[in-house]
């Protein structure tokens, strides 16, 4: 293997979930990548499938070029490498959190240069900027006030100001409607606020947005904001610091607001911007990755054999499978199966290649 990267458990929806998916599609054709996670969405993992190697992790001895890490390291010791890699994702300083840390990491790269500075603050380590990987997105255009937002129900996301924003945009006589992309509901509710559950469809989610929300704390990179903006979809967002390397200009691009929400300018809202053009900041991970081509998605059209567990209504085949009863599919649809438990490997080493 060439670049293996570590991520302990996938969530549903989230920036470094997107992160993950972006180099996938940016760089999985090019560059031999392997993603192990120890718990994760099967529908994360289905499309991190289509282009780069996803590989369970039972504490199996892996060797490789490159080796990345996020915030969870236990799995270095399994993993043999020429580089260990630690990525900075978030703003430790604002959340107050002192990294985890092991003598074998030989680079630190951040997402953003506030990720970076606040990290060598804690830490004292040197840290390179690599930004996050973007992919082309267009908007689908519409009318009204329509908020967006996608994101976790975490009191980091600032879940706490989305109820003080209604109110303010309620006191002002605002039509508005809010759909909220999230893995839970809020403990509020209101008339106007639709919550749907998490999708990892951005251009359809973000289509008829006037604007996308985003009230956080602190944000490493902040890849809600980056994907909108790309959409040419302004964004309502608090003044955290990495907005300004990202490009997020207020009145232009944005509305830029303090984290109390004391200058909520709603009539400029209403009255919404003019047109804006938007480029990321462009990312080095081309560089960044070990070189040498990808056999994975070869090794994916493989047709393995797989034993029916439990009686289930199969869509592709359009009828009921039967427990003990063999299928021969390829090896992405396998290990989908398997990891639902409703087939099991019949020949061990196809069970071996995929996890």
């Amino acid at each position: 293997m060439k670049n293996v990267f570590y991520f302990y458990h996938i969530h549903k929806i989230g920036g470094i979930e997107t992160f993950y998916y972006n180099l996938a599609l940016k760089y999985g054709k090019d560059h031999d990548i392997t993603i192990l996670y120890q718990d994760g969405d099967l529908e994360q993992i289905a499309r991190l499938s289509d282009y780069v190697r996803v590989k369970k992790y039972t504490g199996q001895h892996i060797k490789c070029e490159k080796a990345f890490f996020n915030f969870n390291l236990e799995a270095i010791d399994t993993i043999e490498a020429d580089e260990y890699i630690q990525l900075i994702h978030g703003d430790y300083k604002s959340m107050g959190i002192m990294p985890r840390r092991d003598k074998r990491i030989t680079k630190y790269i951040g997402v953003s240069q506030n990720a970076c500075d606040a990290f060598h603050e804690l830490t004292g380590e040197e840290v390179e900027l690599c930004y996050n990987p973007t992919r082309p997105l267009k908007k689908k255009t519409r009318k009204i006030i329509r908020l967006v937002s996608m994101m976790r129900i975490d009191p980091m996301k600032g879940f706490n100001r989305m109820q003080l924003f209604m109110d303010k945009l309620n006191a002002a006589g605002v039509d508005w409607h809010w759909t909220i992309y999230a893995d839970q509901k809020l403990a509020y509710s209101n008339p106007r606020m639709e919550f749907r559950d998490a999708t990892l469809d951005v251009e359809t989610a973000l289509g008829d947005a006037d604007y996308l929300v985003q009230l956080s704390d602190s944000e490493g990179y902040g890849y809600s904001v980056v994907e909108a903006l790309q959409m040419e979809v302004p964004v309502i967002v608090t003044d955290i610091p990495v907005l300004k390397e990202l490009g997020v200009k207020d009145g232009v691009n944005a509305f830029i607001v303090d984290h109390a929400l004391t200058n909520i300018p709603i009539a400029k809202i209403v009255k919404g911007l003019g047109k804006f053009t938007y480029v990321p900041p462009e990312d080095g991970w081309g560089k960044l990755l070990a070189p040498g081509k990808s056999t994975y998605l070869e090794q994916m059209k493989k047709m393995v054999s797989v034993r029916v567990r439990s009686l289930y209504f199969d869509m592709v085949l359009q009828r009921e499978s039967i427990p003990g009863e063999i299928l021969k599919v390829d090896a992405k649809r396998a290990m989908m199966l398997t990891g639902r438990g409703l087939c099991e490997y019949v020949d061990p080493k196809d069970k071996a290649d995929a996890i």
